[in-house]
């Protein structure tokens, strides 16, 4: 009988000490931190320097966006299925985080000899207005791949296997983080924390 009612006792404590966590948590109003799932770069690399061009021809450089979170993503305008379907969830996100100013999505062509400037500029801003598009010469892009470590192969060719990660630039130009197909899921809540982080 007394073990019965130290066990009951037990639960008693534990149950008004996790309400009290509970209360604590909520009068601060902190919620939870959200772990980001993406996978780090032990040492962010510097892609601010990275430029290529733009509809009407205008240069872009990734250090126009410093001050923002930058999601890249590599892909090309004829692409069938992933690429679509990742722009399509970019967009979703943004629309769900109601179009955060500080928030920039760059898709880079792997295509370079069909997708114009222009072309690959109307395709991404298809997906949402915010949206940016950029292609340059062979030679430009093949060295923008090489520096976040993308590889593609089909070139010259309508059909392309490609890199299909996005990319999570800081807000220096610094890319922190690469997120798979299978890490989409968790990039939405991610990229709300890091909004947060006016320093990041």
């Amino acid at each position: 009988m007394k073990r019965i009612v130290l066990i009951i006792l037990g639960i008693v404590l534990l149950s008004a000490a996790g309400f009290g966590a509970y209360t604590l948590g909520t009068r601060l109003g902190e919620p939870e931190p959200t772990a980001i799932m993406g996978t780090a770069f032990q040492n962010p690399v510097d892609v601010s320097d990275v430029t290529l061009k733009t509809a009407g021809e205008k240069s872009v450089s990734l250090a126009d966006y410093q001050g923002k979170v930058t999601l890249v993503f590599f892909g090309f305008t004829r692409c069938p299925d992933v690429c679509p379907l990742t722009l399509s969830r970019l967009s979703k996100l943004r629309d769900d985080l109601a179009q955060p100013d500080d928030l920039q999505v760059v898709m880079i062509t792997v295509d370079p000899e069909f997708d114009t400037p222009d072309i690959a500029n109307a395709y991404a801003s298809g997906f949402n207005p915010s949206f940016v598009g950029l292609s340059g010469s062979n030679s430009d892009i093949a060295k923008v791949m090489e520096r976040f470590y993308v590889g593609a192969a089909g070139m010259g060719t309508e059909q392309y296997f490609h890199t299909d990660v996005v990319f999570v630039l800081n807000r220096d130009a610094q890319m922190k983080y690469l997120y798979s197909q299978a890490d989409m899921q968790y990039l939405e809540d991610n990229v709300k924390t890091l909004l947060k982080q006016k320093n990041w």
